[in-house]
């Protein structure tokens, strides 16, 4: 066997490996090879420190309006070990979503959040292809229910990512205020200083 196919063989094996002990994912209809890795790390170092699943569902299926995202995870079922958390995205049906096996474990992580910094990746305007923004985005939204967790039981992560989506929309939504500030001092209080000093005179 020549040196291509010893290194050809050793990668597919771990390759398979990998995707074999894929446990955290559910169903990956968006998920590359390289943000399956890194969402099962997280999840992993997750259920190893915390004790809880992190679970992710990303699905090309077109759901029923008003379609109940607790009742679709019901199918599911035998795949989760409590406690645990879901992530599903379902771009499609424009559906993104957080279940937890509990209402104690729903108190640990802010749902609007987490599903903010998903989204945001993806309504971002840049060169991209969707498909990488669905992964970054998943990626993203992980590791945001990741640290929430984390920081509700006081125990350090070392496997999420930084969030510098965030910090950049903070400094964007900055500068559209501070903009909305000076159009309205130049259009409407500079004005009415301006004719109000003209009626003194």
């Amino acid at each position: 066997m020549n040196k291509s196919m010893v290194w050809a063989y050793a990668l597919l094996t771990f390759i398979l490996s990998t995707l074999l002990n894929a446990n955290y994912i559910i169903k990956d209809d968006f998920i590359n090879f390289k943000a399956l890795k890194i969402i099962e790390d997280i999840s992993t170092e997750v259920k190893t420190k915390m004790g809880i699943n992190i679970y992710t569902i990303s699905s090309n299926e077109k759901l029923p309006k008003k379609a109940n995202l607790y009742e679709y995870v019901k199918s599911y079922d035998g795949n989760f070990s409590k406690p645990f958390v879901v992530l599903i995205f379902i771009p499609r049906s424009k559906r993104v979503g957080l279940i937890p096996s509990s209402e104690d474990i729903s108190k640990m992580y802010n749902p609007s959040v987490v599903k903010s910094e998903l989204i945001d990746v993806i309504a971002s305007q840049d060169e991209n292809k969707l498909e990488d923004k669905y992964n970054v985005g998943i990626v993203q939204g992980v590791s945001e229910l990741a640290d929430q967790l984390g920081q509700y039981k006081n125990i350090e992560l070392i496997k999420t990512i930084p969030n510098d989506t965030q910090g950049v929309i903070s400094i964007f939504r900055y500068i559209v205020y501070v903009g909305s500030i000076f159009v309205f001092w130049i259009f409407l209080i500079r004005p009415i200083i301006i004719r109000r000093e003209r009626e003194r005179e």
